[in-house]
């Protein structure tokens, strides 16, 4: 009776550790342009090698909270944000608006702030008042911020997003 306790303990005890594996290790697809592998669940982490693909598929190995841990087909392990994946095998094209699209990462980055480059353009020439400040963000957005700088700044300030 006892023998039997004990092996049926066992038994559910390696049915649930194969189901955790199983669901560990599912196939999952970038959705995001550029998406950073970082060695670490935090934003400011240190990058692993150059960004993810739009369409590119990865293993998940690890779920822990908005972060996934996951492997990419060249072998390289991290770390990717659960919004910038689609929890299945999907086919997307690695262009944002379709094969066809002819949109630059530049023009992304300006839609995302809410302004094509004519409109941008437009609104600088009616607000002469505004150019000192358009120059300081224009030096700001070309300025590159060393991520393991960044991550010490937000650890030592105890801001959100540091490393772990």
């Amino acid at each position: 009776m006892r023998l039997a306790r004990v092996a049926l303990l066992a038994l559910a005890l390696v049915l649930a550790l194969a189901a955790g594996s199983a669901q560990a290790e599912e196939t999952m697809t970038v959705k995001n342009l550029g998406v950073n592998l970082m060695s670490k669940p935090a934003l400011l982490a240190p990058r692993v090698g150059a960004p993810l693909e739009r369409g590119e598929l990865v293993t998940c190995l690890k779920k822990d909270s908005d972060w996934y841990q996951v492997k990419a087909k060249d072998g390289r392990e991290g770390w990717v944000k659960k919004a910038a994946l689609v929890e299945a095998k999907v086919a997307l094209s690695k262009k944002m608006g379709g094969e066809g699209a002819a949109i630059s990462q530049d023009e992304i980055e300006t839609a995302g702030r809410g302004f094509t480059k004519d409109i941008e353009a437009s609104y600088r020439s009616s607000r002469a008042e505004l150019e000192k400040g358009f120059a300081v963000l224009d030096q700001i957005e070309k300025r590159q911020v060393d991520p393991g700088q960044a991550a010490a700044f937000a650890q030592e300030g105890k801001l959100a997003g540091g490393a772990k």
